[in-house]
């Protein structure tokens, strides 16, 4: 995320690792990594951790990641990207709120 800012003229928050970030002076965490559990090997993915934690997924059968090329270079809709990424957002941030509440 934060080469697509600076590739667009966007300063990255300071909360974004940089290359001289040592792992324990991160701020930021990526949900994925908190709900691999250090396994490379298993799957991880959004839709996934909403579907056993009880969240709405903002994935649907019109609209997923893999159709953001689609929706945008054939359709010309960058409203339907620009929702769909809103619901992405929000449902990460029911996620991360269910994983605050068992800490």
């Amino acid at each position: 995320m934060a080469k697509r800012m600076i590739i667009n003229n966007i300063l990255p928050p300071k909360i974004f690792p940089t290359y001289d970030t040592k792992p324990w002076e991160v701020k930021a965490i990526d949900t994925r990594d908190v709900w691999q559990y250090g396994q490379y090997a298993s799957i991880s993915t959004l839709d996934l951790m909403c579907g056993v934690m009880g969240v709405e997924s903002s994935k649907s059968d019109e609209m997923d990641g893999s159709r953001v090329h689609e929706v945008f270079y054939k359709e010309k809709n960058i409203d339907k990207i620009n929702t769909y990424c809103e619901k992405d957002v929000k449902v990460l941030y029911e996620v991360v709120k269910k994983l605050q509440n068992l800490l």
